[in-house]
Formats: C-alpha cells, sequence, structure tokens
C-alpha cells in the first residue's frame, strides 16, 4: 500500500513538471507574421547629423534593427551624398528596407509647407531627385 501512495502522490507533481517543460520547450509561432494590421517600427539612427558611417554606435543601431526587423530611418537629408551613404550602410548591414525624412527647405516653415503647395514644390524636386538613385 505505500508504493501505491507514493506513485499517486509523485505522478500528479511529474505530470505538472511535465507540461510546464513543454510548454517552455515547444517553440510558440509568431500569431500573425504576415498580418496587415502588424505593427511596423521605425528607428531613427542620427547618421546624418551626428554619427560617421564608420562609428561603432551607428554600426551598432543598424546591427539592432537588422536583427529586429525594424526599418531604420534618417531625417534631414538635402542631398545625394548623404542618401548614399545612409543606403551604402543599411545594405552593407543587410537591411533591404529603410525610411528617410526630409522637410521643408531652409527659410519655409511648417505652417506653410502644409497649407501651401507652392512651398512644396521645391522639397517635393529635390525629393524625387533623391528618390532616383
Amino acid at each position: 500500500m505505500s508504493r501505491f501512495r507514493l506513485w499517486a502522490g509523485l505522478l500528479p507533481g511529474l505530470a505538472v513538471i511535465l507540461v510546464a517543460f513543454l510548454l517552455y520547450v515547444l517553440p510558440t509561432a509568431d500569431p500573425a507574421p504576415q498580418s496587415p494590421d502588424r505593427t511596423t517600427l521605425f528607428m531613427w539612427t542620427g547618421a546624418n547629423n551626428f554619427l560617421p558611417e564608420d562609428s561603432l554606435l551607428f554600426q551598432t543601431k543598424l546591427a539592432f534593427a537588422q536583427r529586429q526587423n525594424i526599418i531604420p530611418y534618417e531625417s534631414g537629408i538635402h542631398d545625394t551624398t548623404d542618401l548614399r551613404r545612409f543606403l551604402r550602410a543599411t545594405r552593407r548591414a543587410g537591411i533591404e528596407r529603410t525610411w528617410i525624412e526630409i522637410g521643408p527647405d531652409d527659410g519655409t516653415t511648417v505652417e506653410e509647407f502644409a497649407t501651401n503647395p507652392a512651398a512644396r514644390q521645391s522639397t517635393l524636386e529635390r525629393f524625387r531627385a533623391l528618390a532616383q538613385m
């Protein structure tokens, strides 16, 4: 009778441990890997304004973005040299998707840029020239 009590006491405990182990070890699937409502993450790199291309901090940011599937973006790109530099660095890091942000030309306020189509014209032309790269 004592062996029966021993096993009766151990079996529920072993079952709980086995279930916990299987839940921990078995891989969990991404709930919706290609779901259209999935949030896309962007990360500002600061390369144009603060970091040289060979900076360890810049390279670390790009490596982190690549590992975490984050799209790096850059703001304030005004010429093709800056854009080439940013795109070259991201491609070297194995990142295919990037985002650039350009704002109004110098002397144009944000309000003018938002409300006056003529104020946006030169910025749009600059953006189209950059996009041809």
